[in-house]
Order: C-alpha cells, then structure tokens, then sequence
C-alpha cells in the first residue's frame, strides 16, 4: 500500500532539496562572479603598473632632479601582484590560475616582466649617474614594455573567458535544477490531483456506507476493493465497523424478540398449569407447594421481561446514535 503520507514527504524533500541546491549554486555564482572581477581587476592592474613604471623612467630622464619612489613603488606592487596570481594568496581572494593556459601566461609575463625590469634597472642607473642610457636601450624598453602590455591583455581576455565558462556551466546546472524542480512540482501537482480523486472516491464510498442496512434475509457484506492507500484503507475499516455494528444490533433485537416470545409462552404455560392444578384432586399442602412455584416463575417471566424491556431501550438508543452518524456522514457528503 503507498501511503499518501509517504509521497508528499518524498516530493516535499526533492522540491526542498532542489530549492536549497538552486539557492546554494546562486550564491556561490554571485561569490565567483566578485572574485573573478577581483581577480581580473588585479591582472588588468598589472598593465597600468607597467605603463607606470615606463612613464616614471622617461620622466626622469628630462628631470633635473630625479625621484624614483613612484618607480619603486609601481614595481614592488606590480611584482607583488604577479606572484599572487601565479600562487594564489592565503586569505583565497587570489586563487592560484584556473588552467594551464593562464598558468603559461602569467610565466610568460614573468619573464618579460624581468627583461623588462633588468632593462629599467640599467636605465635607471644611468640616469642617477647623470649619463644618457642608448638609444639602443630605450628602444629595447619601449618593446619589451610593449611586448608585457600586449601579454597582460592576453591574460586579461584568458580570464575573462575561463569566468564566462565558470559561470556558463553553473547556468546549465540551474537550468537542469529548473527544469527538475519543474517536474517534481508537476509530480505535486499529479499528486495533489489523485488525493483529490481518493477524497471524493472516499466521500462517495462514504455515502454508500451510510445506507448500509441488515435485514433477516440479507446479511452479505458490502464488498470493497483491495485497498491501495490510507483514504481507502479507512474506507474499507469503516464499512466493515458499521456493517459488524448492524449485524449485532440485528441479532440483539433477533434475540429479544425470540426472548420476549419465548417468556410470553411460559407465562401462558403457568396460567394453563395453575388452571389445570384447580382441577386436580391434589391435596391443600401439595396444590400450595405447587402453586408457590408457579408464582416464582411467573416473578422471574416478569423480571426478565423488565431486563429484556431494558436492553430493548438501550439497542434503540444505540441504533439512534448510529442513525446520527449517518445522518453527519450525509450532510457532509452534500457540502463536498
């Protein structure tokens, strides 16, 4: 027997276990999109930082006065980043490269990164001797810092395409989420039509129970289907209760009827006999002890007659209770 109980606890946990899954991945694709913006904040910062530190050296070099703490500060940061990126950070704001593509990327920005660093170190030397660094050597910064430009963008567009992928593939699980939430709430629904089709079979079925009677000459049950849930189930208990309860009130009322005949016929037979006994040629003490005990069984007729009166009064204050009941069972049956 499938219990209706059991159903909707099964359909209650797949909608509450797709719902938190669903609430769980959007949240998740909401942190990922923060860190992946962080992430790709931080690459694209590295460009400026490159840009920084090529404009703070050729600043320089037409200064009177030079001043490199802002070189060495574009450096130190732009240094700093790029080790995250390649290791990740502890505190997880920086992960370490989400593919091999990104990892070779960023290992080719760090060797860049050097020649162009090793580059603005001699160049920076020069200046701070006041000596003019080649022609040669400028041009070979502004490629390499050309060259670093052009790989970050790279990378900037790497990760920006591994995001779009991260985040494509948690949409495709939303939509399987979706579309498996649809079908379990159209399982409720299912579900909720067929409790609505054994309610009313239950009520129907209900109503066929209220006009069970028994006669003397019929007493076949009712007959009810294999039960296949809890309405039916009860359906059948019921139909079985108040058909066993019918059976019973029949065969009491049988019996006091057949009681009441049976005690009237004595009490015929005791009036026959004291008739009888006047008659006789007894002697006085013989027709007393005899006539003594025509008076205790007409008492007795006369007490089980009070008792069978009794019962009687209570069967039928009993068959009025089961009549209340079908009547309850039929007002409810007409407002369903």
């Amino acid at each position: 027997m499938k219990k209706i109980t059991s159903r909707i606890k099964i359909i209650s946990f797949i909608l509450s276990l797709l719902l938190v899954s669903l609430i769980a991945i959007t949240v998740y694709m909401n942190e990922q999109s923060k860190h992946d913006g962080y992430v790709i904040h931080i690459v694209g910062k590295e460009r400026m930082l490159t840009q920084k530190m090529a404009k703070e050296l050729f600043l320089n070099l037409h200064r009177a006065s030079s001043d490199f703490s802002p070189f060495s500060e574009a450096k130190n940061e732009f240094m700093l980043n790029l080790r995250s990126l390649q290791s990740g950070t502890y505190d997880g704001k920086i992960a370490p490269p989400p593919n091999d593509d990104i990892a070779e990327r960023l290992e080719k920005i760090g060797g860049l990164s050097d020649r162009f660093l090793t580059m603005a170190e001699t160049i920076k030397v020069k200046i701070e001797l006041k000596s003019s660094p080649s022609e040669e050597e400028i041009s070979e910064l502004y490629q390499l810092n050309n060259l670093l430009l052009d790989q970050i963008d790279q990378t900037v567009h790497a990760y920006t395409a591994a995001s779009e992928d991260k985040i494509e593939r948690l949409q495709w699980i939303q939509y399987i989420g979706a579309f498996v939430t649809l079908i379990a709430v159209i399982g409720s629904i299912l579900l909720s039509k067929k409790i609505d089709e054994e309610f009313d079979r239950f009520l129907s079925n209900a109503k066929e129970v209220s006009q069970i009677r028994c006669d003397d000459l019929h007493m076949e049950p009712v007959g009810v289907s294999e039960p296949r849930s809890e309405l039916m189930q009860a359906e059948s208990d019921m139909k079985t209760f108040l058909l066993h309860v019918e059976k019973v009130v029949h065969k009491a009322q049988s019996a006091l009827i057949e009681s009441q005949n049976t005690l009237v016929q004595i009490e015929d037979a005791a009036k026959t006999m004291e008739q009888q006994l006047s008659q006789t040629s007894l002697s006085d003490p013989s027709k007393a002890e005899i006539e003594d005990y025509i008076d205790m069984s007409e008492n007795l007729t006369i007490n089980s007659l009070e008792k069978i009166a009794n019962t009687q009064q209570m069967l039928d204050k009993f068959q009025g209770m089961l009549d209340k009941i079908v009547v309850k069972m039929e007002q409810n049956d007409s407002r369903s």
